[in-house]
């Protein structure tokens, strides 16, 4: 009696794991789905990728220029690093003080 009673639930065992595959939950159904929308929703042209004509902008002084005028808005007179965060308004870049 013992020994059927040990099969039965194994069987019983052995049935309810191998099911455990076979459904889906609503969780495997979207797994990713919000990674994906964010992701999504950060690119500005989709298309860009087949657009192949050169790409025209600041040259590499100009750019370097302004990576270097923003540097130097983190430094105060004596050379230091400034207290205060760079504010970027409407206008020019402003410096807030706290």
């Amino acid at each position: 009696m013992v020994r059927i009673c040990m099969v039965a639930c194994l069987l019983a065992v052995s049935i309810v794991a191998a099911s455990e595959g076979l459904c889906q939950s609503l969780l495997d159904e979207k797994w990713g789905s919000s990674f994906m929308s964010a992701r999504d929703s950060q690119i500005l042209d989709p298309e860009a990728r087949h657009n192949l004509t050169r790409v025209t902008g600041l040259d590499g002084a100009a750019a370097c220029a302004v990576v270097e005028k923003y540097r130097a808005s983190f430094r105060t007179q004596s050379g230091g690093t400034a207290a205060a965060s760079p504010r970027y308004g409407l206008g020019a870049m402003t410096t807030s003080q706290p």
